[in-house]
């Protein structure tokens, strides 16, 4: 059996070669777990994103459905396909008597895209201009199309502004239950 040898002073320890590669591999691992911690905290920050995304579009969905299905009559202006602001103008009968047979008494109201704030917005009553609801915030395209008795509602929103397709669809489609045609069987 050998001896291990001591140096002068009677101590050991590594040499040179030994402590560099035990430092390269503990900062290896170091920075192993410093990336893994980094992707949990984006995926977490991304998953986080996309439920508040979902929640905020599902919210826009069921305000913008109220108000369109209690409509008596609803009117679309502009063409997002043209590059035009959409309008959809509605008319609410909120007087204490409901005249279904007639909407020339009823309340016009208009839903839109505030283009500077990316707010879909409700004004109750077209001819105020200062008094409106915030219906959703960050939308970044809303668009509405007509097809027989049904109005489709196609909103678009980003859960990452910075990263190109993190865009989320939502697709809808409404009836309005209030109007007086289709209660008594006929149609626009």
């Amino acid at each position: 059996m050998h001896r291990l040898k001591t140096s002068a002073k009677g101590q050991q320890g590594f040499t040179l070669t030994e402590v560099l590669i035990a430092s390269s591999i503990a900062s290896l691992a170091m920075a192993l777990s410093a990336v893994a911690v980094m992707g949990f905290r984006y995926q977490g920050q991304t998953t986080f994103s996309q439920l508040q995304t979902r929640l905020q579009t599902q919210s826009a969905i069921e305000k913008i459905g109220r108000q369109i299905m209690q409509s008596t009559k609803v009117e679309l202006q502009g063409d997002p396909n043209l590059g035009e602001p959409q309008f959809v103008y509605l008319w609410h009968d909120d007087q204490e008597v409901w005249t279904p047979e007639s909407t020339a008494d009823d309340i016009q109201g208009v839903l839109y895209q505030d283009p500077g704030s990316l707010e879909i917005r409700y004004r109750p009553d077209v001819s105020i201009l200062e008094t409106y609801e915030v219906v959703s915030t960050n939308i970044e395209t809303i668009k509405f199309t007509t097809s027989g008795k049904a109005l489709f509602v196609e909103i678009t929103m980003k859960y990452d502004p910075h990263f190109t397709g993190s865009e989320r669809t939502v697709l809808s489609s409404f009836v309005i239950r209030n109007n007086p045609k289709m209660k008594h069987g006929g149609s626009h």
